[in-house]
């Protein structure tokens, strides 16, 4: 039976590869996000996508539910542009 140190390297060599893949293969990931993205498309859980990547549990969920939470909309700040004359102004022409 493999000792838990033999499946700990294992593992560590597994994600190492991954991680190489996702970098390095088509469309590949540069950031932690895409990363993360492209291995929950993949079918890992975000539990496995944290232990794969190094991060915490806490940040892979904040990152997806991030993704899923609708954007709040900005108010629109007006352009300095000066008012719409309102034909008053020159008129004693």
């Amino acid at each position: 039976m493999p000792h838990s140190d033999d499946n700990e390297w294992l593992r560590k060599r597994l994600d190492t590869i991954i991680q190489l893949l996702i970098e390095n293969g088509p469309g590949g990931a540069s950031t932690t996000t895409s990363k993360i993205e492209k291995l929950l498309t993949m079918g890992f859980t975000q539990s496995e996508v944290a232990q794969v990547l190094g991060k915490k549990l806490n940040y892979v969920t904040a990152v997806v539910s991030g993704k899923k939470a609708p954007k709040a909309k900005q108010k629109k700040i007006p352009a300095a542009h000066p008012a719409p004359s309102t034909g008053e102004e020159g008129a004693d022409l």
